[in-house]
């Protein structure tokens, strides 16, 4: 074909041209904002009773745990990575009750714009589960930050909300 252009007249042309140079701006300012920080500071893990292991697999934004754990958005994938990630994991989630085992660091995979972790801890049994658990993952840098932890045993399901002013809670089987 001809292209568009050579079927319309010049005052429509014109007409098209005015309403790009108008919106355009619009269309930039949309997208440096959707580059932005994000404004919601939410954190998701799925944690599984499997064979006296509980299996934790949690998501977070990259930019997020990269600035919380002192790491580039270069070093994913790295032993670094791995590293500096299974320390602070440490730290932010682990059972606060004398005794028992701390999670051990599984491994980490991208997804977009988001990290998956993977972590395990060897417990005695479903029963195990009643102590309290703390989960600020990325709570010291983002004040608003929120983790849900869902929970299953057996076939059954529970879920806890972990904020600011509750970093820990008491787990109880589903």
């Amino acid at each position: 074909g001809d292209g568009f252009l050579l079927h319309t007249s010049t005052a429509t042309a014109k007409t098209m041209g005015l309403l790009l140079l108008l919106i355009t701006p619009f269309i930039s300012g949309f997208a440096l904002q959707t580059e932005a920080k994000h404004e919601y500071y939410v954190g998701v893990a799925e944690a599984e009773w499997v064979h006296e292991e509980l299996r934790i697999s949690a998501l977070f934004f990259e930019d997020d745990l990269a600035r919380a754990s002192g790491l580039s958005s270069s070093s994913w994938g790295t032993p670094q990575a791995d590293s500096a990630l299974a320390r602070y994991f440490t730290e932010h989630l682990r059972f606060e009750k004398p005794g028992y085992p701390r999670f051990e660091w599984i491994g980490h995979q991208m997804e977009g714009e988001q990290i998956r972790c993977f972590l395990r801890c060897e417990l005695s049994g479903p029963s195990v589960l009643s102590a309290p658990l703390r989960f600020d993952v990325l709570m010291d840098s983002h004040p608003s930050q929120k983790n849900l932890l869902h929970l299953s045993v057996a076939g059954r399901r529970k879920s806890w909300y972990f904020n600011n002013h509750q970093r820990v809670q008491k787990l109880e089987k589903p």
